[in-house]
């Protein structure tokens, strides 16, 4: 009879004899024998011979492939594990970084300067709000102390859409940001709105991210 790849005879012995008698379920021997002969007849007599040798064909297949697929399932579970790994890895250097940029923006004596010269020259009245018509007459003024009070709530600003923009992107980690300073953004935003509308409407990407971020921080 024809078995995958050779023509096996009485008298052969071989794996190839030991698959054919454990597919068709007689003893066995490795050796291809009567017993084994007259089984197999059998089988070509019920399924016919192109059946039959799809069948061995068939169980040959299953031998050989079941070893690759479990190497391919124990590839499939090692990459969603890299994967996963990878994941948390890179959601932890996130953090990381934007744990680090909020930090060193805070600490540095600039910043303090800005928020400084800000209340300095808009005071703490929340409902007093920066407009472009005060900013722009602070900008012209020739009082240096007030020139830089408009450059401070230039600065704040500019960097807040800096943070917002990151966020959007997903450089940096949101929740990290909102856990830090949601509050400080929210309140100079809302102090500058008037100020924010009016540059974002003369040019539509001035302050484009701190104004998506502030609608997100207005819902709960």
């Amino acid at each position: 009879m024809k078995y995958p790849g050779q023509i096996i005879e009485q008298g052969d012995t071989g794996d190839a004899v030991l698959a054919i008698q454990k597919a068709l379920r007689v003893e066995p021997t490795g050796v291809y024998g009567p017993t084994t002969g007259v089984a197999t007849e059998t089988a070509r007599a019920v399924l016919g011979t192109k059946v039959l040798g799809a069948w061995l064909v068939a169980k040959h297949a299953a031998k050989e492939y079941v070893p690759l697929v479990a190497a391919c399932g124990t590839i499939a579970v090692a990459a969603l594990g890299w994967c996963v790994a990878g994941w948390i890895a890179h959601r932890n250097a996130v953090r990381q970084n934007t744990t680090n940029i909020l930090f060193a923006r805070f600490s540095q004596a600039p910043f303090g300067e800005a928020m400084h010269r800000f209340h300095a020259t808009f005071g703490h009245d929340k409902t007093s709000l920066v407009t472009m018509e005060n900013y722009s007459t602070l900008r012209a003024d020739t009082d240096i102390e007030k020139v830089k009070g408009a450059a401070a709530a230039a600065y704040l600003l500019n960097y807040f859409e800096f943070i917002s923009g990151g966020v959007l992107n997903g450089d940096l980690d949101a929740k990290v940001v909102r856990d830090n300073i949601r509050g400080v953004i929210t309140y100079y935003y809302d102090r500058c709105e008037p100020l924010i509308r009016s540059a974002n409407k003369s040019n539509s990407r001035t302050y484009e991210q701190l104004m998506k971020l502030r609608t997100h921080y207005r819902e709960p």
